[in-house]
Protein backbone atom coordinates (compact mmCIF):
# COMPACT_ATOMS: atom_id res chain seq x y z
CA UNK A 1 0.00 0.00 0.00
CA UNK A 2 1.51 3.39 -0.95
CA UNK A 3 2.18 5.89 1.78
CA UNK A 4 0.57 9.32 1.57
CA UNK A 5 2.97 12.18 1.04
CA UNK A 6 3.97 13.73 4.31
CA UNK A 7 2.78 10.78 6.43
CA UNK A 8 5.08 9.06 8.87
CA UNK A 9 5.06 5.61 10.41
CA UNK A 10 5.16 4.61 14.07
CA UNK A 11 8.37 2.74 13.25
CA UNK A 12 10.12 6.09 12.87
CA UNK A 13 9.60 6.69 16.56
CA UNK A 14 10.21 3.33 18.27
CA UNK A 15 13.67 3.52 19.82
CA UNK A 16 15.71 0.60 21.04
CA UNK A 17 15.20 -0.09 24.77
CA UNK A 18 17.61 1.94 26.90
CA UNK A 19 18.55 0.57 30.34
CA UNK A 20 17.69 2.96 33.14
CA UNK A 21 19.94 2.59 36.18
CA UNK A 22 18.11 4.58 38.82
CA UNK A 23 17.42 3.40 42.36
CA UNK A 24 13.72 3.44 43.11
CA UNK A 25 12.82 5.38 46.26
CA UNK A 26 11.18 3.45 49.04
CA UNK A 27 7.47 3.86 49.76
CA UNK A 28 8.34 5.79 52.91
CA UNK A 29 10.60 8.17 50.96
CA UNK A 30 7.87 8.81 48.36
CA UNK A 31 5.22 9.47 51.00
CA UNK A 32 7.56 11.80 52.91
CA UNK A 33 8.44 13.72 49.72
CA UNK A 34 4.83 14.42 48.79
CA UNK A 35 3.93 15.29 52.36
CA UNK A 36 6.67 17.96 52.25
CA UNK A 37 5.30 19.30 48.94
CA UNK A 38 1.79 19.54 50.39
CA UNK A 39 3.11 21.43 53.41
CA UNK A 40 5.08 23.80 51.16
CA UNK A 41 2.12 24.44 48.87
CA UNK A 42 4.06 23.41 45.75
CA UNK A 43 2.36 23.50 42.36
CA UNK A 44 1.41 19.86 41.57
CA UNK A 45 2.35 20.46 37.92
CA UNK A 46 5.98 20.45 39.08
CA UNK A 47 5.70 17.07 40.82
CA UNK A 48 6.72 15.02 37.79
CA UNK A 49 9.74 12.76 38.36
CA UNK A 50 11.69 11.57 35.31
CA UNK A 51 11.04 7.94 36.26
CA UNK A 52 8.19 6.39 38.18
CA UNK A 53 7.86 2.68 38.79
CA UNK A 54 8.65 0.94 35.49
CA UNK A 55 7.95 4.06 33.43
CA UNK A 56 9.91 7.06 32.19
CA UNK A 57 8.38 10.49 31.65
CA UNK A 58 7.63 11.53 28.07
CA UNK A 59 6.08 14.90 28.92
CA UNK A 60 3.11 16.72 30.36
CA UNK A 61 0.81 17.89 27.55
CA UNK A 62 -2.68 19.32 27.45
CA UNK A 63 -5.26 16.80 26.26
CA UNK A 64 -5.96 17.24 22.55
CA UNK A 65 -2.90 19.41 21.89
CA UNK A 66 -0.58 18.63 18.93
CA UNK A 67 2.10 17.51 21.40
CA UNK A 68 -0.40 15.19 23.09
CA UNK A 69 -1.39 13.62 19.76
CA UNK A 70 2.26 13.25 18.71
CA UNK A 71 3.18 11.52 21.97
CA UNK A 72 0.27 9.09 21.59
CA UNK A 73 1.19 8.35 17.97
CA UNK A 74 4.71 7.25 18.89
CA UNK A 75 3.58 4.06 20.61
CA UNK A 76 0.52 2.15 21.78
CA UNK A 77 -1.69 3.89 24.32
CA UNK A 78 -4.56 2.70 26.46
CA UNK A 79 -7.39 3.30 24.00
CA UNK A 80 -5.25 1.81 21.25
CA UNK A 81 -4.68 -1.46 23.08
CA UNK A 82 -8.48 -1.75 23.19
CA UNK A 83 -8.53 -1.32 19.40
CA UNK A 84 -5.86 -3.98 18.99
CA UNK A 85 -7.90 -6.36 21.16
CA UNK A 86 -11.00 -5.62 19.06
CA UNK A 87 -13.05 -4.07 21.89
CA UNK A 88 -12.95 -0.38 20.94
CA UNK A 89 -16.15 0.56 19.13
CA UNK A 90 -14.72 3.94 18.11
CA UNK A 91 -11.60 2.72 16.28
CA UNK A 92 -10.97 -0.68 14.75
CA UNK A 93 -7.67 -2.54 14.68
CA UNK A 94 -7.55 -2.21 10.90
CA UNK A 95 -7.93 1.58 10.90
CA UNK A 96 -5.47 1.97 13.78
CA UNK A 97 -2.88 -0.01 11.78
CA UNK A 98 -3.49 2.11 8.66
CA UNK A 99 -2.93 5.28 10.70
CA UNK A 100 0.17 3.99 12.48
CA UNK A 101 1.64 2.78 9.17
CA UNK A 102 1.19 6.27 7.69
CA UNK A 103 -1.16 5.06 4.93
CA UNK A 104 -4.07 7.25 6.02
CA UNK A 105 -3.93 10.50 8.00
CA UNK A 106 -4.36 10.35 11.74
CA UNK A 107 -7.81 11.37 12.89
CA UNK A 108 -7.24 14.16 15.39
CA UNK A 109 -10.69 15.72 15.10
CA UNK A 110 -12.29 16.25 18.48
CA UNK A 111 -16.05 16.06 18.75
CA UNK A 112 -18.11 17.97 21.36
CA UNK A 113 -18.34 14.89 23.59
CA UNK A 114 -14.54 14.75 23.85
CA UNK A 115 -14.38 18.50 24.51
CA UNK A 116 -16.92 18.44 27.32
CA UNK A 117 -15.48 15.27 28.78
CA UNK A 118 -12.16 17.08 28.99
CA UNK A 119 -13.75 20.20 30.49
CA UNK A 120 -15.44 18.13 33.20
CA UNK A 121 -12.32 16.20 34.19
CA UNK A 122 -11.14 18.70 36.86
CA UNK A 123 -14.61 18.75 38.43
CA UNK A 124 -14.76 14.95 38.64
CA UNK A 125 -11.19 14.77 39.96
CA UNK A 126 -12.09 17.29 42.65
CA UNK A 127 -15.11 15.16 43.62
CA UNK A 128 -12.86 12.11 43.98
CA UNK A 129 -10.28 14.06 46.00
CA UNK A 130 -12.95 15.29 48.41
CA UNK A 131 -14.26 11.75 48.88
CA UNK A 132 -10.78 10.25 49.33
CA UNK A 133 -8.53 12.42 51.50
CA UNK A 134 -6.29 9.38 51.96
CA UNK A 135 -4.88 10.06 48.48
CA UNK A 136 -2.71 12.83 47.07
CA UNK A 137 -4.05 13.47 43.55
CA UNK A 138 -1.22 14.22 41.13
CA UNK A 139 -0.94 15.11 37.41
CA UNK A 140 -1.24 12.26 34.93
CA UNK A 141 1.21 13.26 32.13
CA UNK A 142 2.56 10.98 29.37
CA UNK A 143 4.77 8.00 30.19
CA UNK A 144 6.58 5.16 28.41
CA UNK A 145 7.54 1.76 29.80
CA UNK A 146 11.33 1.63 30.14
CA UNK A 147 11.59 -1.97 28.86
CA UNK A 148 8.82 -1.86 26.21
CA UNK A 149 9.25 1.57 24.58
CA UNK A 150 6.09 1.20 22.50
CA UNK A 151 3.94 0.90 25.65
CA UNK A 152 2.48 4.29 26.57
CA UNK A 153 0.31 5.56 29.40
CA UNK A 154 -1.60 8.85 29.50
CA UNK A 155 -3.61 8.64 32.72
CA UNK A 156 -5.87 11.48 33.74
CA UNK A 157 -4.29 11.45 37.17
CA UNK A 158 -2.00 9.59 39.54
CA UNK A 159 -2.78 8.76 43.14
CA UNK A 160 -0.41 8.45 46.06
CA UNK A 161 -1.70 6.82 49.22
CA UNK A 162 -0.56 9.19 51.96
CA UNK A 163 -0.22 6.39 54.52
CA UNK A 164 1.27 3.51 52.51
CA UNK A 165 3.08 5.36 49.73
CA UNK A 166 1.41 3.08 47.14
CA UNK A 167 0.87 4.61 43.71
CA UNK A 168 -2.32 4.09 41.70
CA UNK A 169 -4.00 5.26 38.48
CA UNK A 170 -6.96 7.64 38.33
CA UNK A 171 -8.99 7.63 35.12
CA UNK A 172 -11.97 9.91 34.45
CA UNK A 173 -14.91 9.16 32.13
CA UNK A 174 -18.21 10.80 31.21
CA UNK A 175 -21.31 9.21 29.75
CA UNK A 176 -24.57 10.75 28.62
CA UNK A 177 -26.64 7.57 28.92
CA UNK A 178 -24.73 5.26 31.26
CA UNK A 179 -24.89 2.37 28.78
CA UNK A 180 -22.33 -0.24 29.81
CA UNK A 181 -21.94 1.21 33.31
CA UNK A 182 -23.73 -1.09 35.72
CA UNK A 183 -24.21 -1.09 39.48
CA UNK A 184 -21.65 -3.81 40.15
CA UNK A 185 -17.92 -3.26 40.66
CA UNK A 186 -17.12 -5.04 37.39
CA UNK A 187 -19.92 -3.51 35.28
CA UNK A 188 -17.61 -1.31 33.22
CA UNK A 189 -17.12 -1.16 29.43
CA UNK A 190 -14.37 -3.64 28.58
CA UNK A 191 -12.36 -1.08 26.61
CA UNK A 192 -11.89 1.08 29.71
CA UNK A 193 -10.80 -1.87 31.83
CA UNK A 194 -8.19 -2.75 29.19
CA UNK A 195 -7.06 0.88 29.03
CA UNK A 196 -6.47 1.13 32.76
CA UNK A 197 -4.77 -2.26 33.00
CA UNK A 198 -2.45 -1.19 30.17
CA UNK A 199 -1.55 1.87 32.23
CA UNK A 200 -0.97 -0.25 35.34
CA UNK A 201 1.35 -2.54 33.38
CA UNK A 202 3.25 0.48 32.02
CA UNK A 203 4.08 1.56 35.57
CA UNK A 204 4.17 -1.88 37.19
CA UNK A 205 1.39 -0.86 39.61
CA UNK A 206 -1.46 -2.97 40.92
CA UNK A 207 -4.65 -0.93 41.33
CA UNK A 208 -6.61 1.95 39.86
CA UNK A 209 -9.81 3.95 40.17
CA UNK A 210 -12.19 4.77 37.33
CA UNK A 211 -14.65 7.59 38.04
CA UNK A 212 -17.56 8.28 35.70
CA UNK A 213 -20.14 11.06 35.61
CA UNK A 214 -23.32 9.84 33.93
CA UNK A 215 -25.64 12.57 32.71
CA UNK A 216 -25.27 15.49 35.08
CA UNK A 217 -25.85 13.89 38.46
CA UNK A 218 -24.87 10.23 38.62
CA UNK A 219 -21.29 9.97 39.88
CA UNK A 220 -19.79 6.49 40.28
CA UNK A 221 -16.45 5.00 41.27
CA UNK A 222 -15.03 1.64 40.22
CA UNK A 223 -11.96 -0.22 41.45
CA UNK A 224 -9.74 -1.96 38.88
CA UNK A 225 -6.87 -4.34 39.63
CA UNK A 226 -4.04 -5.68 37.51
CA UNK A 227 -4.70 -9.13 36.04
CA UNK A 228 -1.54 -11.14 35.19
CA UNK A 229 -3.31 -13.28 32.56
CA UNK A 230 -4.86 -10.25 30.85
CA UNK A 231 -1.52 -8.45 31.03
CA UNK A 232 0.18 -11.25 29.09
CA UNK A 233 -2.64 -11.19 26.54
CA UNK A 234 -2.27 -7.43 26.04
CA UNK A 235 1.51 -7.56 25.78
CA UNK A 236 1.37 -10.34 23.20
CA UNK A 237 -1.28 -8.51 21.16
CA UNK A 238 0.70 -5.25 21.26
CA UNK A 239 3.96 -6.98 20.33
CA UNK A 240 2.27 -8.71 17.39
CA UNK A 241 0.74 -5.43 16.26
CA UNK A 242 4.09 -3.64 16.46
CA UNK A 243 5.79 -6.46 14.56
CA UNK A 244 3.14 -6.26 11.82
CA UNK A 245 3.91 -2.54 11.45
CA UNK A 246 7.63 -3.17 11.23
CA UNK A 247 7.07 -5.87 8.59
CA UNK A 248 4.36 -3.87 6.77
CA UNK A 249 1.83 -6.70 7.16
CA UNK A 250 -1.65 -5.20 7.36
CA UNK A 251 -4.22 -6.96 9.57
CA UNK A 252 -7.27 -8.56 7.94
CA UNK A 253 -10.33 -6.43 7.29
CA UNK A 254 -12.48 -6.45 10.42
CA UNK A 255 -16.06 -5.62 11.25
CA UNK A 256 -15.42 -2.12 12.55
CA UNK A 257 -17.80 0.56 11.35
CA UNK A 258 -14.86 2.87 10.67
CA UNK A 259 -13.22 0.13 8.57
CA UNK A 260 -16.37 -0.20 6.48
CA UNK A 261 -16.65 3.59 6.09
CA UNK A 262 -13.01 3.89 4.99
CA UNK A 263 -13.39 1.13 2.39
CA UNK A 264 -16.61 2.71 1.07
CA UNK A 265 -14.96 6.10 0.64
CA UNK A 266 -11.78 4.74 -0.93
CA UNK A 267 -13.44 4.30 -4.35
CA UNK A 268 -16.16 6.89 -4.97
CA UNK A 269 -16.69 6.19 -8.66
CA UNK A 270 -18.53 3.21 -10.18
CA UNK A 271 -17.49 1.73 -13.52
CA UNK A 272 -20.70 0.21 -14.98
CA UNK A 273 -18.70 -2.09 -17.29
CA UNK A 274 -16.25 -3.43 -14.70
CA UNK A 275 -16.67 -6.88 -13.10
CA UNK A 276 -14.54 -8.79 -10.59
CA UNK A 277 -14.35 -12.48 -9.81
CA UNK A 278 -14.24 -13.16 -6.08
CA UNK A 279 -12.02 -15.68 -4.35
CA UNK A 280 -13.79 -18.71 -2.92
CA UNK A 281 -12.92 -17.55 0.60
CA UNK A 282 -14.82 -14.28 0.16
CA UNK A 283 -17.81 -16.01 -1.44
CA UNK A 284 -18.01 -18.40 1.51
CA UNK A 285 -17.64 -15.54 3.98
CA UNK A 286 -20.59 -13.69 2.41
CA UNK A 287 -22.76 -16.83 2.38
CA UNK A 288 -21.95 -17.67 6.00
CA UNK A 289 -22.57 -14.10 7.13
CA UNK A 290 -25.97 -14.02 5.41
CA UNK A 291 -26.98 -17.26 7.11
CA UNK A 292 -25.77 -16.05 10.51
CA UNK A 293 -27.61 -12.75 10.08
CA UNK A 294 -30.86 -14.50 9.19
CA UNK A 295 -30.50 -16.76 12.25
CA UNK A 296 -29.70 -13.80 14.53
CA UNK A 297 -32.70 -11.84 13.26
CA UNK A 298 -34.97 -14.84 13.84
CA UNK A 299 -33.60 -15.27 17.37
CA UNK A 300 -34.16 -11.58 18.10
CA UNK A 301 -37.78 -11.85 16.96
CA UNK A 302 -38.18 -14.86 19.23
CA UNK A 303 -36.73 -12.93 22.16
CA UNK A 304 -39.03 -9.97 21.43
CA UNK A 305 -41.97 -12.36 21.35
CA UNK A 306 -41.11 -13.58 24.85
CA UNK A 307 -40.78 -9.97 26.01
CA UNK A 308 -44.21 -9.00 24.65
CA UNK A 309 -45.80 -12.08 26.19
CA UNK A 310 -44.38 -11.29 29.63
CA UNK A 311 -44.74 -7.48 29.62
CA UNK A 312 -48.47 -7.28 28.99
CA UNK A 313 -49.41 -3.61 29.12
CA UNK A 314 -46.21 -2.57 30.95
CA UNK A 315 -43.98 0.03 29.33
CA UNK A 316 -40.64 -1.15 30.74
CA UNK A 317 -39.02 -4.52 31.49
CA UNK A 318 -36.20 -4.80 34.04
CA UNK A 319 -33.79 -7.49 35.19
CA UNK A 320 -33.39 -8.55 38.83
CA UNK A 321 -30.92 -5.68 39.45
CA UNK A 322 -33.26 -3.03 38.06
CA UNK A 323 -31.46 -2.61 34.74
CA UNK A 324 -33.75 -1.73 31.82
CA UNK A 325 -33.86 -4.60 29.32
CA UNK A 326 -36.65 -3.51 26.98
CA UNK A 327 -39.46 -0.98 26.53
CA UNK A 328 -42.76 -0.99 24.66
CA UNK A 329 -43.35 1.99 22.36
CA UNK A 330 -45.91 3.15 19.81
CA UNK A 331 -45.57 5.62 16.93
CA UNK A 332 -48.80 7.39 17.74
CA UNK A 333 -52.02 7.18 19.69
CA UNK A 334 -53.89 4.04 18.71
CA UNK A 335 -50.87 2.54 16.90
CA UNK A 336 -49.86 -1.04 17.62
CA UNK A 337 -47.01 -1.07 20.19
CA UNK A 338 -43.65 -2.64 19.44
CA UNK A 339 -40.79 -3.58 21.75
CA UNK A 340 -37.32 -2.01 21.78
CA UNK A 341 -34.44 -3.94 23.33
CA UNK A 342 -32.10 -1.66 25.26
Amino acid sequence: MPELEGQTSINDFIPAPTPVEVREPTDAEIAAFFAEQDDAGEDPEQLLPSTLGDAVLVGHYEDGSPEWHDARFKGIGGSEIASILGINNFRSRYILWMEKAGIIPRNTDENPLFEWGHRLEPVIIQKFAEAHPEYAVLPGASWRNKDRPYQLANPDGRLLNRETGECEILEIKTSMTGVGWGPGPSDIPAKYVAQVRWYLDTFGWHSAWICVLIGLGDYREYRIYADPAKTIEMRDAAAGFTYSLQQNIAPPIDGGEDTYTYLRERNLSIDPKAKVTLDTEIVELVATSKANLAHAEAEMLRAKGHLLAHMGTAKTALDADGKVIAARQAKGEGAVPFVVVK
